[in-house]
């Protein structure tokens, strides 16, 4: 029986990688999803086009969904879903799941598209905004207005449904209009890991300037620190900078730098913990 078709957009940067971080092994996790759902997964690789005025907006904070620049893409997109015989198109970002209201008008018949979600930036803002107990500017309070309403749109009338790797994420989601949520548990395989934990080892892997996981950090490390905590919290992510200054900032955190798959597990195999900064 021949497999039904579906399309997968995702930045290039998700699916071709020496080093995978959290969102290349979520992408990696979905495309394993639709696969082992009888799906034959056809990705579309996009890249971010960076203008003068788009870095103005990433100076100010107010680019996040106009990264990506449709047109550049939608002549190729359009012959795929129409060439396969596409039904079902998937945005590995929702900051170009925007894109799926000129995609149908392209096609002439009906398409159904989802987003897959890693995160909103309505969510990741807040967190930036009010970190170490401040308070939003009057801009930042006005950006953030903008995101949830820019996301409100495109869960109530530009998706036809979303998937999400957080449960909590799903609740927000619905409050924001989105139609049709899935959560999908993370996949773990059997002996996956041949684990030797070490004592008082522990230890996460993350990207460090997601400003939710770092400030996760700098509270597990805080709470670790008020305990005389004498064991290692050993830390896999980047950028560098931030890892090495975590490493001065507390004694007893170990940072280890990005490692490859094969290095990531020799490793995580003596944690006795392993810890979701979130």
């Amino acid at each position: 029986m021949q497999k039904e078709n579906v399309l997968f957009i995702t930045d290039k940067n998700y699916v071709d990688y020496q080093i995978p971080g959290g969102v290349q092994i979520c992408t990696e996790e979905f495309i394993s999803y639709l696969e082992l759902a009888g799906y034959h997964v056809i990705i579309q690789k996009v890249l971010p086009k960076i203008t003068f005025l788009k870095r103005l907006k990433l100076k100010l904070g107010i680019e996040t969904y106009e990264l990506y620049d449709v047109e550049n893409y939608l002549s190729d997109i359009s012959q795929t879903i129409t060439s396969h015989h596409i039904k079902l198109v998937l945005f590995n970002q929702l900051n170009i799941s925007h894109w799926a209201t000129k995609i149908r008008a392209r096609i002439g018949y009906p398409v159904k598209c989802i987003g897959l979600s890693h995160g909103n930036e309505s969510g990741d803002y807040l967190y930036e905004i009010t970190k170490k107990n401040r308070f939003a500017t009057a801009v930042e309070t006005w950006r953030l207005g903008k995101l949830i309403a820019l996301e409100k749109r495109i869960f109530s009338e530009a998706l036809d449904g979303v998937v999400v790797i957080s449960e909590q994420e799903s609740y927000i989601n619905q409050w924001l209009g989105a139609k049709n949520i899935i959560f999908l548990p993370r996949i773990l395989k059997a002996n996956f890991l041949n684990w030797k934990p070490e004592n008082n080892v522990i230890g996460l892997v993350g990207t460090l300037d997601h400003y939710p996981n770092y400030g996760g950090i700098v509270h597990i490390a805080d709470e670790l620190k008020a305990k005389n905590f004498d064991g290692k919290l050993k830390i896999i992510g980047g950028p560098t900078e931030i890892g090495e200054n975590l490493e001065k900032e507390y004694k007893f955190i170990s940072y280890c730098g990005q490692l490859n798959n094969e290095d990531l597990l020799t490793e995580i195999a003596t944690w006795s913990i392993f810890i979701n900064p979130i």
